[in-house]
């Protein structure tokens, strides 16, 4: 890839705001997870296991930026998507399902405050990504 493509894509992602990253990540780990239901239902169990790996790694970096320690939403979504977590661990179709549904609902409910969040953020009232800080995941 050239380094001109390289810095597109940098001030590109520089100009997403926090809710369009987390509802980007969201919707990688639900398509992520309809991946794992799809090898699930085939019977093709030897792609289970990378399937699984990517769902966890997704889920766990979306509590991964959740300030738990502080926050009791953010602890509640921690549990659920830790439930979730749990569910896609099994290979179990209606699991994956149950763990579907979950991360579904829970993109829905930061989708429908999206428009809110974006004004706080251009107001400061939510701080923006601060882009200098190393990023220890990445979808």
């Amino acid at each position: 890839m050239s380094r001109h493509v390289q810095a597109y894509r940098q001030v590109q992602a520089q100009s997403w705001t926090r809710v369009d990253m987390l509802l980007a990540l969201y919707d990688k780990s639900l398509l992520a997870i309809d991946a794992g239901i799809v090898v699930l239902s085939a019977g093709r169990t030897i792609e289970v296991p990378p399937a699984r790996v990517q769902v966890q790694r997704l889920l766990l970096g979306l509590i991964d930026g959740m300030d738990i320690e502080k926050d009791e939403t953010s602890q509640n979504l921690a549990r659920l998507l830790m439930f979730s977590i749990r569910k896609t661990g099994t290979d179990d179709v209606q699991g994956w399902q149950d763990a579907r549904r979950i991360v579904q609902t829970l993109r829905e409910a930061f989708a429908g405050v999206r428009d809110e969040a974006v004004q706080a953020e251009r107001l400061g009232e939510i701080p923006p990504i601060d882009w200098r800080t190393p990023v220890a995941f990445s979808a």
